[in-house]
């Protein structure tokens, strides 16, 4: 009886007639390190490395359609395919969805001082005295658009 060697994957040889699953054996070739960073079998610190055997298979529910080059009798995966779709996976191991990131604390606050209406207001009539440098706040304090990067 054949088994799907990727973890959680509870594909079977029983099972996959009917449901029209393929397994794939590794390959010999520098792409068969991909699929075993892939699979990921022992991962954490003081696990061995786990190793395929002759008998260890991967099936077709983790590669992309697009990893297959159809012909006329068989469906047979690509040579640079390698199992990407790990769909028993348990949420806590799935790799986190990027988010996108918040702005810097930092920006936020000096934004907010230099809002107009704000403290930069209170001090625009102290720098009005002084000329040049009183015309330059004022023109930057009416501005709005400040661009600063912390």
């Amino acid at each position: 009886m054949v088994y799907c060697c990727v973890q959680f994957c509870k594909s079977s040889g029983r099972t996959a007639a009917s449901r029209g699953i393929s397994f794939h054996e590794f390959p010999i070739t520098d792409v068969r390190n991909l699929w075993l960073k892939n699979i990921r079998q022992a991962d954490g610190p003081g696990k061995q490395p786990w190793l395929p055997n002759d008998r260890s298979k991967v099936c077709s529910l983790h590669f992309r359609p697009e990893d297959y080059r159809e012909s006329t009798k068989y469906r047979r995966l690509k040579p640079d395919a390698t199992p990407t779709l790990f769909p028993d996976l348990p949420t806590y191991l799935q790799p986190a969805p990027s988010q996108p990131r918040r702005p810097a604390k930092c920006k936020r606050v000096v934004e907010d001082l230099l809002a107009p209406g704000a403290v930069a207001a209170a001090h625009m009539s102290a720098y009005s005295e002084q000329g040049a440098l009183g015309r330059a706040v004022a023109a930057v304090v009416a501005g709005a658009s400040y661009g600063i990067l912390c």
